[in-house]
């Protein structure tokens, strides 16, 4: 029933590391759409399509387009994430049939996306990138160490800047897929990875996602 001393360190750290990305981030559950959002996220239809932005500078928000055909307009892998947040975060349009505000238009959509839907993904996301990035630091430099570091970076402005902007989430989740890939390599340090092609798909693999 009781756990040994080192597991309760670092249940009590894990626990601690979460409870602050929550609490040093918790107004952002309140805020809402920056341009950037309202291009490449609010806007679109749900529908699964090669995204680009404004094709002219100050073309305004809510230009998100189908990207031409050229290597220009984005990524698959950025098409493929957007398509899938949008659907984990759209919520019944309390609008649908009234009028649009200043157009002369009905408000035909079925769904829109929710703002605090996505700001709390990225906290969720967040919190297990701070938990994998102090499994990893902790074999590094030891559990005080890396707990505090983590600590200290988790309330940097640049994270939080990171975790607030719902555009950002590509950089949350390559800091997801590399600390995960970390982790495994750090777990595995005996075994030569050349040696053993499982290891090394699984290890690339990270990275590469």
């Amino acid at each position: 029933m009781f756990l040994p001393p080192e597991w309760w360190t670092f249940l009590s750290h894990t626990a601690l590391l979460i409870a602050t990305v929550w609490i040093s981030q918790w107004e952002s559950l309140w805020g809402s759409f920056c341009s950037d959002d309202w291009d490449g996220l609010a806007n679109l239809d749900g529908k699964f399509k090669h995204i680009s932005h404004p094709p002219k500078p100050g073309a305004g928000t809510g230009g998100a387009l189908p990207a031409p055909g050229s290597v220009t307009g984005g990524s698959l892998w950025n098409d493929v994430v957007t398509w899938l947040r949008w659907h984990a975060a759209k919520i019944p349009n309390p609008n649908r049939g009234k009028p649009i505000p200043g157009r002369p238009e009905i408000d035909k959509r079925e769904y829109i996306v929710s703002p605090l839907r996505h700001h709390r993904l990225q906290l969720i996301v967040m919190s297990g990138v701070a938990v994998m990035a102090y499994t990893f630091l902790m074999n590094l430099v030891g559990e005080t160490t890396a707990f505090l570091g983590v600590m200290l970076w988790i309330v940097h402005p640049t994270c939080c800047q990171t975790v607030t902007w719902i555009s950002g989430q590509g950089f949350l989740t390559s800091a997801f897929f590399l600390f995960l890939g970390l982790n495994y390599a750090s777990l595995l340090a005996p075994v030569v990875f050349l040696g053993d092609w499982t290891h090394s798909v699984l290890l690339l693999g990270g990275y590469g996602l």
